[in-house]
């Protein structure tokens, strides 16, 4: 398995040509830039957040990621689409929610280092997080007495 960006093909095994052309067609406003490729951007930055916070992980170059993760994703970005639809799009069964839910528990365990995910061929430059302060001054220590007025 390898590392690679999500695409509209991706998403079209889990929803309909026509199921995604009617969602697209029910969210895009005039002068909107197109709903399904934002929802994939936005989708791809979240769980690649998640990949970033395990320290044992790397990330891949791009808006790629593993392609274990990339399923879940789409299930995600299909429930955030219908959700810009503002409720015309029916999911009465609950079905896709409950695959966009357990998905998120998924990237919670890549989070958390307990599912495990492939090394990208191509390590990301791109650094998250900061450097971690630390105090090398001297520690000041009291005793009940010192804090009299306190």
């Amino acid at each position: 398995m390898s590392w690679r960006a999500i695409t509209e093909d991706d998403l079209l095994l889990s929803i309909s040509g026509a199921e995604l052309e009617a969602l697209r067609a029910a969210v895009l406003a005039s002068g909107q830039d197109d709903p399904v490729a934002n929802s994939i951007i936005r989708t791809v930055d979240e769980v690649r957040g998640y990949i970033a916070a395990c320290d044992r992980n790397e990330l891949g170059e791009g808006d790629t990621m593993p392609e274990k993760l990339i399923r879940p994703a789409v299930d995600v970005i299909i429930l955030d689409i219908m959700g810009r639809a503002g409720g015309t799009m029916i999911d009465e069964s609950g079905y896709r929610r409950d695959r966009a839910k357990d998905a998120r528990r998924l990237f919670e365990r890549v989070a958390d280092c307990k599912y495990a995910i492939e090394a990208p061929a191509v390590v990301d430059s791109e650094k998250i997080g900061g450097p971690t302060p630390s105090f090398t001054g001297r520690a000041k220590h009291f005793s009940r007495t010192d804090q009299d007025g306190i």
